[in-house]
C-alpha cells in the first residue's frame, strides 16, 4: 500500500481524521510513557515472585500489562480510541489497580506496598477504600474519575476472564482470579491477550496499533544511525497487525523528532507530555475551590455586595446562569454531565477570585467607593468567568473549549479577555506553572494580532485616548509643563 504525507495551505483547517489519530496518538503516547516509568516501580520483579524473576518474566509482565490495558482502552473508549489525555490516564490508573491487587504475595515487593501494606486481599477487586486512596495518592489520580470507571474495569475484567478462560470467584464481579499465576502462565496469558487486542483494533476501528509503543523507547536516534531511520520500520497509520507480526525488531516510525526534549536516555524519543502538569493543575484546581459555594456569594464577598446601593448579588448569579447555558449548548463532543461539573468548579472558581480582586484593589486603594462601579460592569465579570473556565477545560485537557473556542462561545474579544488575565495570575500565587505558562501563551496571540482585529474594542480606546491628547485641557497641561522647565 503506497503512503502520501499529507501537505494542508497555510489557514486550512486540520481533517477531522487528522485531528483524531493526534489525539491517539499523543494519549496512547503519554500513556505508554507513564507506565515505563511507573512500571519499574510498581512491579519491580514483574508479575513473580523474586526469587523466580529474570529479564524474560519482567518483559513478558510488562507486555502482558500494556496490552491488558490497551484491551480497556478499546472496551472502554471504542471507536473515539481514547484522545483525551486524563480521561486515559485513569484509565490506566484502574488497569494498574487491577494488576497489582491481582500480584501473587511473593510478588508484592515494590514500596508501594508500604502503603498498602496488607490492606489488598489476593486477587480482589477494587481494593479496599483505604488501599485505593493511598494508590491514587501515589499515581496523583482523581478519585472521582477512577470511581466512575469502575463499571466499565468490570467489563474489562469480564473480557479478560473470557480471554483467558478464568472463572469468576468471591473476589468481586471486577476480579479475574488466576489473572496473574506463575512464570509459566505468563507467555500464554501475553500472547492471548495480544491476539485479543489485535482483534478489537480491527472491530473498533482504531486509528493507530499502540502496541508499537513499547518499542519506541529502544529506537535508535535519526543521528546515531547517520540520519536513516532503521530497516523495518512501519507507519503508525496502519492496523499494524501484519507490521507486528514481522518481527520482533520491527519498530514504529513516529513523528517523534530529536529537538525534542528527551526526558532521559531511556525515553529519547518519548515527547515530553504535560501530564505531570495537569495532575498538579486539577489537584491545584479542587484545593483552590474547597468550601467556596458554587451557587452564592461568600460571606467575606456578600461583605463587598453590601457596598451597593443595590445587592449585585442576583444579577451576577443570573449572568453566570446565563454562560453557563452558553457552554453547555457548544458542548459538542463533551457529555451534558461533564460540563455541568466544569461548570460548577468554573463558578466556584470565580467566586473564589472575585473576592481576590476586589480585596486587592481594595488594599491599593485604602477604600471601598470603588465596589459598586467594577461590580457593575459585566464585560468584566464575562472575562473574569472566562479565565476561571479556561483553567478548568485546560487542567481536564478539553482541548475543543479552552482558548479561543472559550471566547466565541462566551462572545467576548479577545482585548477584553486580556485585560483580565494579567490580574487573574497575579492574584492567585498557587496557580500551577502549567496554567500560568498556557495563559502567557494566550495573552502572546491576543497582542500578536487578535486584539488588532477590526471589530476589536482595542481600536475605540486608542480613539478615545488620541482625542484625550488632543483636547485643550491636555494641551494647556503639556505648555504648562515645558514653561516650568
Amino acid at each position: 500500500e503506497e503512503e502520501h504525507p499529507l501537505r494542508l495551505p497555510p489557514g486550512e483547517p486540520i481533517p477531522e481524521a487528522l485531528r483524531r489519530l493526534k489525539e491517539h496518538y499523543m494519549a496512547a503516547t503519554v500513556a505508554w510513557k507513564k507506565y515505563d516509568q511507573l512500571f519499574a516501580t510498581l512491579f519491580p520483579s514483574g508479575f513473580v515472585g523474586a526469587a523466580t524473576a529474570d529479564q524474560t518474566t519482567s518483559d513478558d509482565s510488562k507486555q502482558l500489562g500494556w496490552c491488558a490495558f490497551l484491551v480497556a482502552k478499546c472496551l472502554v473508549f471504542g471507536a473515539s480510541g481514547g484522545g483525551n489525555v486524563l480521561d486515559v490516564y485513569h484509565l490506566l490508573v484502574c488497569v494498574i489497580e487491577l494488576l497489582l491487587s491481582h500480584l501473587p504475595l511473593d510478588a508484592r515487593g515494590g514500596a508501594i506496598w508500604q502503603s498498602l501494606g496488607a490492606l489488598v486481599p489476593k486477587e480482589h477487586y477494587p481494593m479496599p477504600a483505604p488501599a485505593r486512596a493511598a494508590l491514587h495518592a501515589e499515581l496523583k489520580a482523581d478519585p472521582d474519575r477512577i470511581y466512575k470507571l469502575d463499571s466499565a474495569v468490570a467489563k474489562v475484567s469480564a473480557d479478560l476472564r473470557a480471554t483467558l478462560g478464568l472463572q469468576q470467584a468471591a473476589g468481586g464481579p471486577s476480579s479475574a482470579p488466576g489473572l496473574l499465576r506463575d512464570a509459566a502462565s505468563l507467555r500464554k496469558a501475553r500472547e492471548a491477550v495480544d491476539a485479543r487486542y489485535a482483534k478489537l483494533v480491527v472491530e473498533t476501528k482504531q486509528p493507530l496499533d499502540d502496541r508499537a509503543l513499547s518499542s519506541i523507547a529502544s529506537l535508535p536516534s535519526a543521528s546515531a544511525a547517520g540520519g536513516a531511520m532503521p530497516r523495518g520500520v512501519t507507519s503508525p497509520c496502519r492496523s499494524s497487525s501484519a507490521a507486528c507480526a514481522r518481527s520482533g525488531n520491527a519498530v514504529l516510525m513516529t513523528p517523534l523528532r530529536d529537538p525534542n526534549p528527551p526526558s532521559s536516555p531511556a525515553h529519547s524519543h518519548l515527547m515530553a507530555t504535560p501530564m505531570s502538569g495537569q495532575l498538579e493543575c486539577v489537584g491545584w484546581l479542587r484545593a483552590a475551590v474547597r468550601g467556596v459555594p458554587a451557587e452564592e456569594a461568600s460571606e467575606a464577598l456578600a461583605g463587598y455586595f453590601a457596598h451597593c446601593s443595590a445587592s449585585p448579588a442576583e444579577a451576577i448569579e443570573q449572568r453566570l446562569d446565563g454562560l453557563c447555558d452558553k457552554l453547555r449548548a457548544a458542548a459538542g463532543e463533551y457529555e451534558a454531565e461533564e460540563i455541568d461539573e466544569q461548570c460548577v468548579l468554573g463558578r466556584r472558581l470565580y467566586h473564589k477570585m472575585l473576592l481576590a480582586f476586589l480585596e486587592s484593589e481594595e488594599r491599593r486603594l485604602q477604600h471601598g467607593h470603588f465596589v459598586e462601579t467594577l461590580l457593575s460592569q459585566g464585560i468584566f465579570h464575562s472575562s473574569l468567568f472566562a479565565c476561571c473556565m479556561e483553567c478548568v477545560f485546560a487542567s481536564y485537557c478539553m482541548q475543543s473549549s479552552v482558548f479561543p473556542q472559550i471566547m466565541h462561545t462566551l462572545d467576548l474579544s479577545p482585548f477584553d479577555l486580556y485585560k483580565v488575565i494579567d490580574p487573574f495570575v497575579k492574584h492567585e500565587p498557587s496557580l500551577p506553572q502549567y496554567l500560568r505558562v498556557h495563559f502567557r501563551e494566550v495573552e502572546v496571540k491576543i497582542l500578536e494580532h487578535m486584539a488588532w482585529a477590526l471589530e476589536s474594542p482595542l481600536h475605540a480606546q486608542l480613539r478615545e485616548y488620541d482625542a484625550l491628547l488632543a483636547s485643550p485641557e491636555a494641551a494647556g497641561g503639556g505648555a504648562r509643563a515645558r514653561g516650568g522647565r
